[in-house]
């Protein structure tokens, strides 16, 4: 029988022991490398709730099956949810280098919020507590390449 410990440090090895380790060589694995991913945040005094139609009460609305799209590709022409009277506004979009993003990410089309472009969403939640004390989703490129 093998522990995870055992694993964990034969794999250590094997790692430790390429000629190159930073290298983005081929694998056999089918990993997605995703750079430098724009982090969508919402305002600390802002209000979510996720239904299937908006109460009006809040600031964004999310489907409540919103986390379906995490690593899909999501085109712009495709509804994410709603917005209230304060627009975008609720909303920040944060690259690595710390410049807001959004109009590359988000946009409003009659009260609904679609992608810029193609976007890739991960991490996206739909824990209201969650998504206001960390972040509501990250989005890079539908190619996985980072949002300039």
């Amino acid at each position: 029988m093998i522990y995870a410990h055992q694993l964990a440090y034969e794999g250590l090895v094997r790692y430790a022991s390429q000629s190159d380790v930073l290298s983005l060589e081929q694998t056999e694995w089918n990993v997605a490398v995703l750079r430098n991913p724009i982090r969508v945040e919402l305002a600390p005094d802002a209000t979510i709730e996720y239904r299937l139609t908006p109460s009006g009460q809040t600031d964004l609305t999310f489907p409540p099956d919103i986390e379906h799209r995490n690593f899909g590709i999501v085109s712009p022409d495709e509804p994410l949810g709603w917005v209230g009277q304060k627009g975008l506004d609720v909303l920040t979009a944060i690259s690595h280098n710390r410049t807001e993003n959004m109009e590359q990410v988000l946009q409003i089309k009659d009260g609904r919020i679609y992608p810029a472009q193609a976007l890739k969403a991960f991490m996206i939640t739909t824990n209201p507590v969650i998504a206001k004390s960390d972040c509501l989703f990250y989005a890079v490129k539908a190619t996985g390449d980072p949002i300039f």
